[in-house]
């Protein structure tokens, strides 16, 4: 009896709810974060967060905040800009034909380029998901004036918790792990976001 219980527990914590997901559509958030690395201050930020769900489970997350001496974006943002000064950006758009014609092939490349990362989402009711997430292509900018550098690569692996307030609005707190690759500082952040969704 007590394994039937257990059971039904667990088949209520992971049933996925219809009323509140979309199996395809965009989250469009107002964000706030804290940030800190072993070696630098804290930092805030404030600013816009996105997630283009790709499926039920599964979306892709990019995030563009801005406070005092800080900016963090997705590091495609570098790629492209270095892409567009040594031309190798344009020369792509004449032989994309194969990805079914320009306009097609562009957004794939602007979708590449402004994730950072993917997101990964359960759901034990219609009121909440759960969506653990790993963004390996950030881009950080911190400055500092003891350090030489205030551009860095960086990573992030954390949770979060999504309450479905109304039918399109989210409130989302997470927390997340943080490496800066060059300078190999580890770090923490937490962070409060509130969205609307846009279902296609």
């Amino acid at each position: 009896m007590k394994k039937i219980i257990v059971l039904n527990i667990l088949i209520s914590f992971f049933s996925f709810s219809y009323s509140q997901i979309y199996d395809e559509g965009l989250t469009v958030s107002l964000e706030t974060n804290q940030i800190k690395y072993e070696n630098f201050s804290l930092k805030s930020g404030y600013g816009l967060g996105f997630q283009l769900y790709l499926s039920k489970h599964f979306s892709l997350n990019s995030h563009l905040l801005f406070g005092n001496n800080y900016i963090h974006a997705p590091g495609g943002i570098a790629l492209m800009a270095i892409s567009l000064t040594y031309g190798t950006f344009d020369g792509c758009l004449d032989g994309c034909s194969s990805f079914g014609g320009t306009d097609e092939a562009l957004l794939i490349l602007l979708a590449l380029i402004f994730t950072e990362g993917v997101s990964f989402h359960l759901y034990p009711n219609d009121k909440l998901s759960l969506s653990p997430f790993i963004n390996p292509l950030s881009l950080d900018y911190i400055h500092e004036a003891n350090k030489n550098e205030s551009i860095f690569l960086s990573a992030s692996a954390g949770l979060r918790v999504n309450f479905y307030l109304a039918e399109k609005i989210v409130a989302s707190p997470y927390i997340e792990y943080k490496y800066m690759y060059t300078e190999k500082e580890e770090g923490f952040g937490f962070g409060f976001s509130i969205g609307y969704i846009f279902d296609f």
